[in-house]
């Protein structure tokens, strides 16, 4: 899954997004959100850093591409920060 055990002191990129999803509410729908916890959710994820040590490259990639970011814009040659 391209998945290798690192959490640097047990805030890993899935825990510290699953605590801010269990902040806003997990079965908040994302046509229920409001503009502020639009603009957390952007926020804690570019704070988020060092998904790249626990995710390969390869399957980084592979995800981004699965659901779109190069239709969103970004340039998977030269855009993707991993």
């Amino acid at each position: 899954m391209g998945y290798s055990n690192s959490g640097r002191n047990g805030h890993t990129a899935l825990k510290i997004v699953g605590e801010l999803f269990g902040n806003i509410g997990w079965d908040k729908k994302l046509c229920e959100l409001n503009k502020d916890e639009v603009m957390v959710m952007a926020v804690v994820f570019q704070s988020i850093e060092g998904i790249e040590d626990v995710y390969s490259e390869q399957y980084l990639t592979e995800i981004y591409l699965r659901y779109g970011g190069a239709r969103i814009g970004l340039d998977p040659e030269t855009d993707i920060p991993f």
